[in-house]
């Protein structure tokens, strides 16, 4: 998994295999992960992240 940036705990990735999706990126903080679209971008998975937005 290649990854893209790191900002603090937060690791930006992408998975070398997933290319029958639209553009996207994975971001985790520990054991939490999320995936977001990137165009328009917007959020596709959340698993462990708290959202007081949604």
């Amino acid at each position: 998994m290649p990854v893209v940036l790191r900002i603090g705990p937060y690791v930006f990735f992408l998975y070398s295999n997933e290319r029958q999706v639209p553009a996207h990126i994975h971001v985790e903080r520990d054991a939490d992960e999320a995936k977001f679209w990137l165009g328009p971008v917007r959020l596709a998975a959340n698993h462990g992240f708290g959202c007081t937005n949604c």
